[in-house]
């Protein structure tokens, strides 16, 4: 069951807070992940989200999947 369908800014704040990216290369790599169909953008409510349910479960997936590698 997804827990949380989307993610807004504030939800990512901390990726430019900790030094992982400076606002206009996050803002860059955010609208990347936008045209390459990775996620969809909802510009009236400022969210972003998975394109598609099978983003979704093949995403949760793989970090299933490096959890079990990093358990072993």
């Amino acid at each position: 069951m997804r827990d949380k369908q989307f993610f807004k800014p504030v939800n990512i704040r901390h990726l430019t807070n900790n030094k992982l990216f400076d606002e206009e290369s996050l803002a860059h790599e955010l609208n990347k992940l936008v045209q390459l169909n990775y996620l969809a953008f909802d510009p009236t409510k400022t969210i972003w989200q998975l394109q598609g349910n099978s983003m979704f479960y093949g995403l949760q997936q793989f970090i299933k999947n490096i959890e079990i590698k990093d358990s072993c």
